[in-house]
């Protein structure tokens, strides 16, 4: 969270296995300006149920944590016209007499961030879904390929593994989920110890996968970024570029370099997908 509130409309980006967390958070709070839930409100601003949550780029602390060493990561805020932004005018009278007059939103995003929190830190099975993650990857890939105007069969196939993979582990996290139903309201210490032991194993790998995404190399021309799925761009600031180091071999039309940046994609793509493979 940056830029907490400069004006009436939610907003998020993340990493896609957060979604679905954000989706059931925003569905339990109420929007003060429609009285229905953020969910419905934000689904209205962008036209699509569910809403379109928006990829990282740069210019806040969540950079070294999703594009160097591979955390899951969300920025979350509520937006409006902000024209005084870092001008002598943002100040705290702007923000009580135009912003949020009543700090509605404030106290509304403090609900959202404080039951996202609660979520990650109470839940027995991390609210991690990494099913999204692989369909995110496939539009990427689409992108990507319409960029550079060629097909790249290789990253296809490892997405499309990384999707059976993600599938079947979901799968597998329902079953543990509907067992773990047998126990509320129970103490995570009355819990056979055999179940204990599947939901330990199965955080473990939701909260490192993630990193399976990292290149020890990073990016050619910017090796701190290392991330093979998200960069902020390189020519556009803020913004992010997915695929950020075959954008950038395109870019540079050195074929080599392309090449090299697909099969480092292709190699994190099944290092993640294995990060999720179940004993």
């Amino acid at each position: 969270m940056d830029m907490a509130v400069s004006g009436p409309h939610f907003a998020a980006k993340a990493t896609p296995s957060l979604n679905e967390l954000l989706y059931q958070v925003t569905q339990n709070v109420n929007d003060p300006r429609t009285g229905g839930s953020v969910y419905e409100a934000w689904s209205n601003l962008t036209g699509s149920a569910p809403p379109k949550v928006g990829t990282l780029g740069s210019g806040s602390d969540f950079v070294g944590f999703l594009d160097h060493v591979g955390i899951s990561s969300l920025d979350v805020r509520f937006e409006g016209d902000y024209g005084v932004y870092h001008s002598n005018y943002d100040s705290f009278h702007w923000m009580e007499t135009f912003g949020d007059p009543n700090f509605e939103y404030h106290a509304t995003l403090a609900r959202i961030v404080g039951s996202l929190l609660l979520r990650l830190a109470d839940d027995r099975v991390l609210p991690l879904h990494p099913q999204d993650y692989a369909k995110a990857l496939t539009n990427y890939v689409d992108s990507i390929e319409a960029y550079a105007e060629k097909e790249f069969d290789g990253l296809r196939k490892a997405v499309k593994k990384l999707n059976k993979r993600t599938r079947r582990f979901e799968r597998r996290l329902g079953r543990l989920q509907t067992r773990l139903d047998e126990y509320k309201g129970v103490g995570d210490d009355a819990l056979p110890s055999v179940l204990v032991s599947r939901v330990n194993k199965a955080n473990k790998r939701l909260s490192f996968f993630e990193r399976g995404f990292i290149d020890p190399e990073g990016i050619a021309s910017r090796p701190w970024f290392k991330h093979v799925v998200y960069a902020p761009s390189l020519w556009e600031g803020y913004s992010s570029q997915t695929f950020p180091a075959i954008a950038e071999a395109v870019d540079e039309k050195d074929d080599q370099l392309l090449n090299t940046a697909v099969e480092r994609a292709i190699k994190q793509i099944y290092e993640a997908a294995e990060k999720l493979k179940m004993d």
